[in-house]
C-alpha cells in the first residue's frame, strides 16, 4: 500500500516540533510540503536538512505542486479558519491542532464545509493518545465499578518566563486547560452542560492575563467535575494531565498520564480503590503511538480507511471541547457566574 502523501503548514515553535520531532517518526506517510509564510522559518528547515523543493510560502502553491492528500495544521489559532478552510476547499483531509478555532461560529462552519466537500477533518487532541485515559474511560464505559459520580483534577506548573501566551488575557484556558476538558468528555462519554470558572493573576510581572483557574463543570448524565490549574505554582509539578481523582459507585480512581520529553509515558499511572478494599495498580503496560504521534498516526490510518479511526476526534466531535473552554472563558469574563456551554 502507497504512504498517504501529507503537506504540513506552521512552522513556528511548535509547528517546528511537529516538523522535526514527530513526522519522521510517522509510518505510512510521506511529508511532500511544509509550508510558512516566513521566510526565516523556512531557512532554519532547510538549514536542518530540509530539501529546498520541500519548502513552500505558500499553502495554495503547496496543494498545486503535490499531490498531498491530507494537510497537518499547526498554526496559531487565529488563522486556523482561513488555512482549513483553504485546505478543505482543495478537497484535502485535515487534521488541525488544538484549539479548533477562535469562535463556536468559526468551527462550526469548518465542520458544514468538511460535510459538504465529503472530506474527513480532525483535531489533535494528543492526550486520548495515552494508554491510562483510554483505559479510565474503558472502565467508565463499561461500569466495571459503576458509573461516575465526581472528579477533581489538579494541575500544577511553575513556568515564570510566561509560557506562550504572556500577554493572551487567559493563557492557562485557552493553552492547556482544553486538554484536560476534552479528556474530562473522552473518559466520561458525557457533555459538560454549564462550568463556572474564576481566574486570578498573583503576580502583573510575568503574565497579563490570568495563568491561574479554577473551575466546576455540570455534566448531562449528573457528574460533576472540579478544576484547578496553576501555571506560577510553587507546589509539587504534575504530569501534563494533572492529578486526576474520580469517584465511581463502587470504587476511586487515581491516575495520570503525560510526562515530560523525552520519555513522555513515565507518568502513566492508575490506581483503583474499591469501597472496603485495598488499592489496585491497573496501570496500562501497553501502548502504541502516543502523544501528537498517536494524533498523526490516527490520521493516516483514517484517510486510508476513509473513516474515522478512535480516539481521533473529529470536528464535529471536537465542537463539544471547544464550546466548554469558550464558556469557561465567559465565565471568567463574568466573575464565574453560571454560564451554558453552547454548541
Amino acid at each position: 500500500m502507497p504512504n498517504v502523501q501529507l503537506i504540513h503548514v506552521g512552522l513556528g515553535n511548535w509547528g517546528t516540533q511537529w516538523a522535526q520531532e514527530v513526522l519522521p517518526a510517522l509510518e505510512g506517510a510521506d511529508i511532500v510540503a511544509y509550508v510558512d509564510t516566513n521566510p526565516a522559518a523556512l531557512a532554519r528547515m532547510e538549514a536542518a536538512g530540509t530539501p529546498a523543493g520541500l519548502l513552500f510560502s505558500s499553502l495554495a502553491d503547496a496543494l498545486t505542486t503535490t499531490k498531498a492528500e491530507g494537510v497537518i495544521v499547526a498554526v496559531r489559532t487565529q488563522v486556523h479558519h482561513a488555512v482549513v478552510t483553504q485546505a478543505l476547499r482543495a478537497g484535502r483531509h485535515v487534521l488541525v491542532e488544538k484549539p479548533f478555532a477562535s469562535t463556536v461560529e468559526e468551527a462550526q462552519d469548518l465542520v458544514r464545509l468538511a460535510e459538504a466537500q465529503k472530506r474527513l477533518l480532525f483535531v489533535s487532541q494528543n492526550y486520548r493518545f495515552f494508554p491510562t485515559p483510554n483505559a479510565v474511560a474503558a472502565l467508565v464505559r463499561d461500569r466495571v465499578y459503576g458509573g461516575p459520580l465526581t472528579g477533581e483534577i489538579d494541575f500544577r506548573r511553575y513556568i515564570p518566563a510566561g509560557h506562550v501566551y504572556p500577554t493572551d488575557p487567559y493563557p492557562l484556558l485557552v493553552d492547556m486547560a482544553i486538554h484536560h476538558f476534552d479528556m474530562m468528555r473522552f473518559i466520561l462519554g458525557e457533555e459538560a452542560v454549564e462550568v463556572s470558572c474564576r481566574t486570578w493573576n498573583p503576580s502583573r510581572g510575568v503574565y497579563l492575563g490570568a495563568p491561574c483557574a479554577a473551575l466546576t463543570a455540570s455534566f448531562d448524565k449528573g457528574t460533576t467535575v472540579t478544576w484547578r490549574g496553576n501555571y506560577l505554582s510553587r507546589g509539587t509539578v504534575t504530569p501534563w494531565s494533572g492529578e486526576w481523582r474520580l469517584d465511581l459507585d463502587g470504587a476511586s480512581l487515581a491516575f495520570t498520564c503525560r510526562a515530560d520529553a523525552p520519555d513522555r509515558l513515565a507518568a502513566e499511572k492508575l490506581v483503583v480503590t474499591p469501597i472496603g478494599e485495598a488499592p489496585i495498580d491497573l496501570t496500562p503496560s501497553t501502548a502504541g503511538p502516543v502523544d501528537r504521534l498517536g494524533t498523526a498516526t490516527a490520521f493516516v490510518e483514517s484517510i486510508r480507511a476513509g473513516k474515522p479511526v478512535a480516539p481521533l476526534p473529529t470536528g464535529a466531535d471536537n465542537l463539544e471541547s471547544l464550546a466548554f473552554c469558550l464558556a469557561a472563558v465567559r465565565s471568567a469574563d463574568a466573575n464565574g457566574a453560571p454560564v451554558r456551554v453552547e454548541v
